[in-house]
């Protein structure tokens, strides 16, 4: 069963419907929401009961943001909700002062999505409000940060540089950076890339604008930057003479391709190598993560449990290398749990494959007849290597593709 197929599965079974208000109820630095087409709260949580200065929900369940908050900030929250029913935008990562009944202020992080019905109008809205400040931070140390994260949200379009940003807020560079990470967990150029990506994705699916246009409205000068943020991208893990030809062919599908390698030098047509170390790095990026590994000590069983939750939920295995790189009930178990999508695998530790194997029932994994090698002049380039290397050898020259015994390959 798919992921959607589990979900109604479950939600058939439930005797309410599930809104996580309980789970909320739990979290008293977090307010939750959600609310009809019409702007009324729904749900919420106790939190939200209790910042706005009430004792029970029944309290605001029916009523707008507008006649629950103070005038000004009621009617801010009754905008963004405006925004977001009629136009189906989401508000991401808004940074705003709240004031509590108790008459102190503090900052918090806001997120509201839309909810959408069978036919894909919008029906309703949900959100979240997480606090930023302890008990004893200062409010005036939220308040230059939200000027300049305001200035990304609204002037993404244009030529933004993380000094000049800070510069307005009055910080330096490295304090800025470091409130902007406090607030949202990544850097303030990261911030400035987020944000215009999700202004673009949103005009992709909700527009007939070229892309052309698309990526000059959103702040890319250059296309084929631009384009290049949605190129999906392949990993490959062992960058020798296989491996830079499927580099090559890569690239020509437009793809972004980077690698692994055990020195990590510059390779052509891979936009980025790496050491051994940075492994995680390439699998986090990888869409598709091609193995192309000797079996050595050191890569026996790479591919185990850890390895494989290091790559995306939605990327693929693609083994061309060596059967034993595969802890290969490691690999049955997170294609099955959704792990990742799924592996395609040409090679094996026992060939052929048993018959008995799970590889061949279990969905997701498709298996080859070890056909990756397969070439129509495989046998008459074989028959030129050994003739050019038995000369060599004759002649007291180094051969060609020898073996290093000591490394494995």
């Amino acid at each position: 069963m798919n992921e959607a197929e589990l979900q109604t599965e479950l939600f058939r079974k439930l005797a309410q419907p599930f809104t996580a208000e309980a789970l909320f109820d739990r979290l008293p630095d977090v307010v939750f929401f959600i609310k009809n087409d019409r702007g009324q709260y729904v749900v919420v949580n106790q939190t939200l009961v209790e910042r706005c200065g009430r004792s029970d929900k029944r309290q605001l369940i029916g009523r707008k943001a507008d006649e629950v908050f103070p005038a000004l900030l009621g009617q801010s929250f009754r905008e963004q909700d405006e925004e977001v029913l009629s136009r189906g935008h989401a508000i991401r990562d808004q940074l705003e002062l709240r004031f509590y009944p108790t008459g102190q202020c503090g900052w918090c992080v806001t997120n509201k999505l839309p909810l959408r019905g069978h036919e894909g109008s919008v029906v309703g809205l949900y959100g979240v409000s997480k606090d930023l400040q302890g008990p004893n931070e200062r409010s005036a140390h939220f308040a230059p940060v939200a000027e300049a994260v305001g200035r990304i949200r609204t002037q993404y379009d244009q030529a933004l540089h993380v000094g000049d940003l800070a510069r307005h807020a009055g910080l330096s560079s490295y304090q800025f950076e470091q409130r902007i990470r406090r607030i949202f967990h990544i850097s303030a150029g990261q911030l400035i890339q987020k944000t215009r990506l999700e202004a673009a994705v949103e005009r992709l699916t909700g527009s007939d604008e070229s892309i052309a246009a698309i990526a000059t409205s959103c702040g890319y000068s250059d296309q084929s930057a631009f384009t290049r943020k949605f190129r999906e991208a392949v990993g490959i893990l062992g960058l020798g003479a296989i491996g830079q030809e499927v580099a090559r062919k890569a690239a020509v599908l437009d793809m972004r391709v980077i690698g692994a390698k055990r020195t990590p030098e510059p390779v052509a047509h891979v936009d980025k190598v790496y050491g051994p170390e940075a492994l995680n790095d390439v699998l986090q990026q990888s869409d598709f993560v091609v193995l192309l590994l000797p079996t050595t000590p050191i890569t026996e069983n790479l591919v185990d449990a850890t390895f494989l939750r290091a790559m995306k939920p939605t990327a693929w295995l693609i083994n061309f290398g060596r059967g034993a790189l595969i802890a290969d009930e490691d690999l049955i178990a997170a294609v099955r749990s959704k792990t990742i999508a799924g592996a395609v695998l040409d090679v094996f530790r026992e060939e052929p494959l048993p018959k008995t194997h799970p590889f061949w029932t279990t969905e997701g994994i498709l298996v080859l007849p070890h056909i990756g090698g397969g070439h129509p002049k495989r046998g008459t380039r074989a028959a030129e290597i050994f003739a050019a290397n038995a000369k060599c050898f004759l002649a007291g020259e180094p051969l060609v593709s020898a073996v290093d015994r000591e490394r494995g390959y």
